[in-house]
């Protein structure tokens, strides 16, 4: 038995709608995660280098030669992306 394609494209229509929602849901922890780790990346490269809390941090995680956190996830994915291209992942 066949479903209409009435049925079809409200049922697709319904689960776009739930995925966006998880993904809006996962992007915002996500979100806090990464203004989280930033935190804790620029209170550590201060801890480091003696650094005052009012002083810029972009010169000191260069001095460090620290990426950013928004750039360190962008490499590790494109390291993760590379390796399952060119059969290098490793099995969970």
């Amino acid at each position: 038995m066949h479903a209409s394609p009435d049925i079809v494209y409200q049922t697709g229509k319904a689960r776009s709608k739930e995925n966006i929602g998880f993904i809006w849901k996962e992007g915002k922890r996500l979100r806090w995660i990464v203004a989280k780790s930033l935190s804790v990346q620029n209170a550590a490269a201060r801890l480091v280098t003696g650094t005052r809390r009012r002083d810029h941090i972009t010169p000191v995680l260069r001095q460090l030669h620290w990426l950013p956190v928004r750039q360190q996830v962008n490499f590790k994915l494109a390291v993760l992306v590379f390796k399952g291209l060119h059969g290098l992942a490793t099995a969970l």
